[in-house]
């Protein structure tokens, strides 16, 4: 980076929550019989606030309306959510200052935010370092709609398979050499499992690449001699590593295994696992592997029926795990979780890393935002529920597996139709 060029330091996340009822109480400046009104919430990651700061003031400006503004006390608030209630519908600037302990500002971004009725909007504001009169800001401003269900849900069921499976699940997907690729797991009766793989040019169009499983049980006495299925794929200098899930007995421990290919196709297993279920953690489930800073970050499912938590585990190889000593690092803590958080699909993006993950009932699937990959603030409210999906065309959804294609963000999920039917489904948003 050049001398004198901005450079990202934190980040503000805005949740525009607009309300349909609220009453005339509080509304500011003129057009008083405007009666549309919503409101804007500051959520605020404190361990991304520079120690320099001592205070951050919000404003709202608009032309005919008065300016609103909302200061924070970083050293003596708890900060989580600030907000400005009844706000009138349509364009108002935004600009957000934060101030060291003598009350200069040193730190300064802004926006314009549109407040519309029946719709939420997330806004992602950098603050850069206000210069000594010389310099200038740079404002970084990344506007994210909601998740769209794709109208032609589902995208790939069983009876696409050539195994005849009862039902399929849990899609893994890469993008690899202009090719989507797709390894997911075939399920037969008394919780029989195995992986299967498939391609497509578009992400949305599926064909099995051939007729038979990449990835079975082990042989007779092996660690996962019952069931296997893909739990996190990458790619590392050409050669694939799968994350996977096995275990000899369903209602024994489940451990995670590691194979490595050059193909996609062909696996060779490590003969061991590696991680391993112990009486604190009995069934344990990768999800999402990724890695940073020459670090993997496993996140996986810890498994108490009906209680689920997610955990970590990081190495520095790949191969050699060590979970986390603070596990779990994310509960249930809000009433639509039910009675836990589980599978966790794991992106890193804009110096940050974005979590997406399902509640206990697969009705709903959150999202949490962490700077470190290991503490973790969660969105309160689901980002996509079943009740959002296209016609409401499955029952539940769950497995959620999160990616960024250029500029597309996409969630590919497991939906039910009736008891236990599942397919795979597709929810994308810009």
């Amino acid at each position: 980076m050049k001398k004198g060029e901005i450079i990202f330091l934190f980040i503000i996340t805005m949740n525009l929550i607009f309300l349909d009822s609220c009453s005339n109480e509080n509304l500011v400046g003129v057009n008083k019989d405007n009666t549309s009104k919503g409101s804007i919430a500051l959520n605020i990651t404190k361990s991304a606030i520079p120690s320099e700061v001592h205070q951050i003031t919000a404003f709202l400006a608009r032309q005919n309306y008065d300016t609103l503004s909302t200061s924070i006390d970083v050293n003596n608030d708890s900060l989580n959510i600030y907000s400005f209630e009844n706000i009138p519908i349509g364009s108002w600037h935004l600009t957000v200052e934060a101030a060291n302990s003598e009350g200069k500002v040193i730190y300064s971004g802004e926006t314009d935010v549109t407040i519309l009725e029946d719709e939420t909007i997330d806004v992602y504001l950098t603050l850069t370092p206000v210069g000594n009169g010389t310099g200038s800001i740079r404002i970084f401003v990344n506007w994210r709609n909601k998740w769209t269900d794709f109208y032609g849900n589902p995208i790939l069921t069983s009876n696409d398979n050539p195994g005849l499976p009862n039902s399929i699940a849990q899609a893994k997907i890469l993008y690899d050499n202009g090719i989507y690729k797709m390894w997911y797991l075939n399920l037969y009766n008394s919780a029989k499992f195995n992986a299967w793989y498939a391609e497509s040019n578009d992400g949305i169009s599926w064909h099995n690449v051939q007729n038979e499983p990449v990835l079975i049980p082990g042989d007779s006495g092996s660690w996962d001699d019952y069931s296997v299925y893909p739990g996190a794929i990458i790619n590392e200098d050409n050669i694939y590593k799968m994350y996977y899930n096995g275990f000899q007995d369903e209602y024994g421990k489940w451990n995670i295994g590691l194979a490595v290919s050059s193909d996609g196709l062909h696996w060779e297993k490590n003969n061991q696992p590696v991680l391993v279920a112990d009486d604190q953690e009995y069934q344990i489930v990768v999800s999402s592997v990724i890695k940073y800073n020459n670090t993997y970050f496993m996140y996986y499912t810890v498994r108490h029926y009906p209680y689920y938590s997610i955990s970590l585990a990081l190495s520095t190889d790949g191969i050699n795990w060590t979970k986390y000593k603070n596990n779990p690092i994310l509960t249930a803590s809000q009433e639509w979780e039910g009675t836990g958080v589980l599978y966790p699909s794991v992106i890193y993006e804009q110096d940050k890393f974005e979590m997406i993950y399902m509640d206990a009932d697969a009705n709903e699937f959150g999202l949490a935002i962490s700077n470190d990959g290991i503490n973790w603030e969660k969105e309160s409210n689901p980002v996509f529920k079943a009740a959002d999906t296209n016609n409401k065309w499955t029952d539940r959804i769950a497995y959620p597996n999160f990616n960024k294609f250029n500029s597309e963000y996409r969630i590919y999920y497991t939906g039910y139709i009736g008891s236990n039917y599942g397919v795979i489904g597709l929810a994308t948003k810009y």
